[in-house]
């Protein structure tokens, strides 16, 4: 098992909010990050695109 503390986040690939018809439509766990690097939200989906393409607090 990975420890969590040994993640680089800045490793990881990433999209802005703004491509999110880029998302992937595979199962993941994705964190949502703030301007400040700050981790606001860590989810999982089976489909992300999906699942922000009419997120409720999107606007």
């Amino acid at each position: 098992m990975k420890n969590p503390t040994e993640i680089n986040l800045a490793s990881l690939p990433w999209l802005p909010l703004a491509a999110k018809t880029a998302f992937p439509k595979n199962p993941a766990i994705y964190f949502a990050i703030d301007s400040t690097d700050t981790i606001q939200y860590i989810g999982r989906s089976v489909n992300p695109r999906a699942r922000w393409q009419n997120h409720h607090k999107y606007e």
